[in-house]
């Protein structure tokens, strides 16, 4: 399994940080996931993946030290989403 980890915070995401220290939280650290973890995750195929961005029916990877990679949280959310969709039917 691939992760990198963001060390290295922009004065936006810093904000954030020192909000959610004060407020009390504790903030969850922020995975990337490379495209193979994230085809490990999810079940689907590279092509599917592209073809549901597109789509806007899938997370939006960024590019990282020019590499594609997505927010584990959001891929989380996105499985999340279709258990919710299946339960619901």
């Amino acid at each position: 399994m691939t992760e990198i980890r963001d060390t290295n915070l922009n004065a936006s995401a810093s904000n954030l940080l020192i909000g959610a220290i004060a407020s009390g939280m504790s903030p969850a650290p922020c995975v990337f996931l490379e495209r193979g973890e994230v085809q490990r995750r999810t079940a689907l195929g590279r092509t599917t993946i592209w073809r549901l961005i597109k789509a806007d029916a899938f997370p939006k990877p960024l590019r990282y030290y020019g590499k594609a990679v997505w927010i584990e949280s959001e891929i989380d959310a996105w499985m999340r989403a279709r258990i919710a969709d299946r339960d619901a039917a």
